[in-house]
């Protein structure tokens, strides 16, 4: 829609809009906001910036390497689990694991049939893990007869 010539923009504005109730805001005669709303407002704002902040745990990757305790070989598929959660990783033909946990300190189950269950404390995570299983002897002498 063009203007007419001659006219001012505050003519034109009220011309066609003529349901803005607040056409003060535009020409700046009345602010919108009180003082008050505008510190209540800023408040707000910062209130839902924080909770987002707070809603986003902060996660710690943990790693490292699994090997036999004799032969020294890494370990393929040793279950890895984070005590008292569902957190869990399997290793690789190489013997590495990754895994992220919520938080630390963190507590490890390490276990793979034949071997002994290995539990390790993570109180501090600079360097990756190294884990070693060893044989569990009893386990390998049980025999079933029928």
């Amino acid at each position: 829609m063009q203007p007419e010539r001659g006219t001012t923009l505050k003519k034109t504005l009220k011309k066609n809009f003529k349901s803005m109730t607040n056409l003060q805001l535009i020409f700046g005669k009345k602010s919108f906001f009180s003082e008050g709303k505008k510190h209540f407002l800023v408040f707000l704002t910062f209130l839902f910036f924080s909770l987002e902040l707070f809603a986003q745990q902060s996660t710690v990757t943990i790693a490292g390497k699994v090997f036999d305790e004799v032969s020294k070989e890494p370990f393929l598929g040793v279950t890895v689990l984070v005590k008292s959660s569902t957190t869990g990783a399997t290793t690789d033909v190489e013997g590495n694991f990754t895994l992220k946990v919520k938080s630390l300190p963190a507590t490890l189950t390490f276990s793979y049939l034949g071997y002994r269950t290995v539990e390790v404390d993570v109180y501090e995570y600079t360097e990756p893990l190294t884990v070693e299983l060893h044989e569990d002897r009893n386990f390998l002498l049980i025999i079933i007869c029928k």
